[in-house]
């Protein structure tokens, strides 16, 4: 889970290509627990605390979203399904079902297939 956080974290500025399910979401679960432990560290302690916060969610903003648009080219979608995070809830909803979604198990105009071979995935 870590492995596939720090990967994430390296291919920031990555939009090309395919990121797989399972390393998106286990990088994503892994950043909530940080996010997490952060709030509860910020209305715990204070002080500084709240910016250190602030400072790590704006920090980590740009590799997620990168890492969102090559999720979302592994479903063979475009990258610009991103902006439907600025519609409310409905946008919301979409967005997390499409990055939910089974991988196009084939290569796609975005690149080569992500997972190894004979690797079993829904």
């Amino acid at each position: 889970m870590v492995q596939a956080y720090w990967q994430l974290l390296k291919d920031w500025k990555d939009v090309k290509g395919r990121i797989r399910r399972d390393r998106f979401w286990e990088a994503f679960v892994c950043n909530m627990f940080i996010v997490i432990l952060l709030v509860m560290l910020s209305t715990s302690v204070g002080g500084i605390m709240p910016y250190v916060q602030m400072g790590y969610q704006i920090v980590t903003a740009v590799p997620f979203i990168t890492a969102a648009i090559r999720r979302l080219h592994d479903t063979d979608k475009s990258g610009w399904l991103m902006l439907l995070m600025f519609v409310p809830f409905f946008g919301w909803v979409a967005l997390a079902y499409i990055l939910c979604a089974a991988s196009n198990p084939e290569g796609n105009q975005y690149g080569a297939n992500p997972y190894e071979p004979n690797y079993y995935h829904l």
